[in-house]
């Protein structure tokens, strides 16, 4: 590896749940996790991936405050 530039990295983003696709059941591993209620047993089938996580971030990128 070599020297990673900081600003090819993703500080975070923000996953919106595509509601018009719908649910599915085959994405997820069947049994018990930490990641959601024990009675769900599905997820949504797409998302949306929203660049700003927080308004901190909205801000620094924007030029329109410090963060």
């Amino acid at each position: 590896f070599s020297f990673l530039d900081p600003s090819f990295m993703i500080c975070g983003c923000h996953l919106i749940p595509s509601f018009s696709n719908g649910h599915m059941m085959a994405l997820l591993w069947q049994g018990a996790s930490v990641a959601r209620c024990p009675t769900n047993d599905d997820d949504w089938c797409s998302f949306y991936v929203n660049i700003f996580a927080d308004h901190d971030m909205f801000c620094h990128f924007t030029a329109i405050g410090v963060g």
